[in-house]
């Protein structure tokens, strides 16, 4: 009897541990790109726009698959697209290592972004169906926080594999990595619990699956959680996720691997941010007071990284800090799910995810690209004046996202 406690007490954690670990291992692969610009620009021999292509085609498609992604888990549940998307993962990872031409790096970049668009949302769905409602807001925080982890892993350990053994073979282990993480899916990973799937109701069928999802498009709050979402995690994809490094090596005239490591403090910051916010919601049940309070803290934050001298030590903490406010973005998902049904958790966590994402790097990266393309087509000839106007819209995001909080509506979780 005891042992049988025991398994169902770890198992939920076992599952969506596995789960959790797809979407770091994702964010690793988003991000990258951000260690490797010098050597792809060598290696490809492409410019400074091509590799913001290069970088933001990862998102596209993964933009676009996340409301599919989710109708496919709510349909058919989370395990065989789980299965799938890790395999597609590990191959592209595989491709972009050997890839000598930008079309074919690109081409894999987008094979990733394809492949990646379920993790989050299958993570999602094993957070609705292995924990009890009332922790939601903390598992989806601590899921995000877990990914994003995957960022500062990208940044920090994946910067060194590249600058010791170059970024084909840094990729070739990303493979391999996405190996192990398929055959511990392939053992562990199950939809739902056994007594909950024999009390369950039938899945809905996908004509009912639709009609329902643009019910949900049609309320105002899911619509105003995203977009502050979205906003918010600009920080993450917009900033950390390409630009940071570079900025940083040009405001401190510090290494590469240096730059990394301050970096990686966003992710790191944004990873406590998304727990602690979680811990809060579900502490206080105030998410439109901690969204408030959030985007305030990290415009100001955004205001100081970029137009504020100070040294590399204060610039740490504040980067982390930063990332910290930022991870108010995750509560998004909290709303979401107090304005829909149980049914369709996954295609509305997807939809959030959707917009999350759209508004950082397949908006941002380009954006601030031409910007500094506008100023010089070398890295090296970039100053410090030249990144601060690039990155002046991160700062007009940010506050937007304070304006947009005030619109969050605070209401009782919706019944299971």
């Amino acid at each position: 009897m005891l042992k049988k406690m025991n398994q169902s007490n770890v198992m939920p954690w076992i599952i969506w541990g596995i789960s959790a670990a797809f979407v770091l291992y994702q964010f690793l692969l988003q991000s990258s790109v951000s260690v490797m610009i010098p050597g792809l620009m060598r290696d490809l021999n492409i410019n400074i726009v091509a590799i913001s292509v290069l970088s933001s085609s990862f998102f596209y498609p993964y933009v676009i698959l996340q409301i599919p992604a989710g109708i496919l888990a709510d349909r058919f549940g989370a395990r065989v697209l789980l299965l799938c998307s890790i395999f597609m993962c590990g191959l592209a990872a595989a491709l972009f290592s050997v890839a000598h031409s930008m079309s074919l790096s690109e081409f894999s970049r987008i094979l990733m972004g394809i492949a990646s668009a379920p993790s989050v949302v299958c993570g999602m769905y094993l957070a609705c169906r292995w924990f009890d409602k009332s922790k939601f807001a903390l598992v989806a925080g601590m899921l995000e926080m877990i990914g994003l982890l995957g960022g500062a892993v990208g940044q920090f350990f994946l910067v060194h594999l590249v600058t010791a053994w170059g970024w084909r073979a840094a990729m070739l282990v990303c493979a391999m990595a996405g190996l192990l993480l398929l055959i511990l899916s392939i053992i562990f990973i199950k939809n739902e619990p056994q007594a909950k799937s024999v009390a369950s109701c039938p899945k809905l069928q996908f004509s009912v699956l639709c009609g329902k999802f643009l019910d949900v498009m049609l309320v105002p709050q899911v619509w105003i959680a995203c977009i502050y979402s979205g906003l918010m995690f600009s920080i993450v994809t917009g900033f950390a996720g390409l630009w940071s490094i570079p900025f940083l090596q040009a405001r401190y005239g510090i290494s590469a691997n240096m730059a990394a490591g301050e970096s990686a403090l966003v992710f790191v910051g944004t990873a406590i941010g998304t727990t602690l916010v979680g811990w809060l919601a579900c502490r206080l049940g105030k998410l439109k007071m901690i969204m408030i309070v959030a985007a305030i803290l990290c415009s100001a934050l955004m205001f100081s990284v970029l137009y504020v001298s100070v040294h590399l030590v204060v610039m740490a903490i504040l980067l982390t800090l930063l990332g910290i406010s930022s991870g108010a973005y995750v509560l998004a998902f909290a709303v979401v799910k107090q304005n829909t049904c149980p049914q369709i958790s996954a295609t509305a966590m997807g939809f959030t995810n959707m917009v999350c994402i759209i508004l950082g790097a397949p908006l941002l990266q380009p954006l601030i690209a031409w910007l500094l393309h506008r100023y010089s087509n070398s890295m090296s000839a970039l100053s410090i004046k030249d990144y601060q106007h690039a990155l002046l819209p991160l700062c007009v995001f940010v506050v937007l996202a304070f304006f947009v909080s005030l619109l969050v509506k605070d209401k009782p979780c919706c019944e299971e």
